[in-house]
């Protein structure tokens, strides 16, 4: 956590000198995300097959413009990742196969601290433009959350993850890139776009196999921004 705190107040404090000296808009943006985790061949085929989670991502940005067309995009905000398995067989009733299933969906929430390269093009109003940068994330907190399906979803509760624990690294290091248009409405800009984010550090291993993962995953966005100076 202090190695967070430093690369935190290093980040405001770099972000507060450039925004000092440019041009600068500040921006909100909110989407949904898809996120999963990668894993070799060889453990793909030994496990459940891993599905598609659903969450959230939320956050705030700057953008300060270095060269026409060009700015730097730095942001901080929350991520919600992680997979989920899901289990089931048939089961025999009165000659009808009735489906049996467990899913556990396992979700963590990132303080993420992305630092954008932006390229934009187009006509003065509405734009089109493509970001790609390394992004820092830690590990709040995490849960697994579990439930079982026999005509209806029953919930069978949630267990919170110890994130201390040897096998789980709570910083993760990757990339993030992004394409989207953006439309100046006078007041400020509004903009939608996608992203695609993916892990390059090993985060944690999976209680089954003995073998480290990294995450993935794809969000849609929107938002605004407006000038400040």
């Amino acid at each position: 956590m202090r190695a967070m705190s430093k690369v935190f107040l290093t980040f405001c404090l770099s972000m507060m000198t450039l925004v000092a000296v440019a041009q600068t808009s500040f921006g909100l943006r909110m989407g949904s995300t898809w996120s999963n985790v990668n894993t070799s061949e060889a453990i793909g085929n030994a496990t459940p097959n891993f599905k598609n989670i659903n969450g959230f991502s939320i956050g705030a940005f700057a953008e300060i413009p270095v060269a026409p067309q060009f700015s730097i995009q730095p942001e901080i905000g929350f991520t919600r990742k992680g997979f989920v398995v899901a289990e089931g067989f048939d089961a025999p009733l009165f000659g009808v196969d009735l489906p049996i299933g467990v899913t556990a969906e396992t979700k963590f929430d990132y303080l993420e601290i992305p630092v954008l390269a932006k390229y934009s093009f187009g006509e003065d109003k509405l734009k089109a433009y493509v970001a790609v940068g390394p992004n820092i994330g830690y590990a709040l907190n995490g849960r697994v959350d579990t439930k079982t399906n026999l005509l209806v979803d029953i919930n069978l509760g949630s267990t919170e993850i110890n994130l201390q624990d040897q096998d789980f690294n709570r910083i993760e290091i990757g990339a993030t890139g992004a394409a989207g248009v953006s439309y100046d409405a006078g007041f400020g800009t509004l903009f939608v776009d996608a992203r695609y984010n993916r892990g390059f550090t090993e985060v944690y291993n999976l209680p089954f196999v003995d073998e480290k993962v990294r995450t993935s995953g794809f969000g849609l966005n929107m938002g605004f921004a407006v000038p400040i100076n």
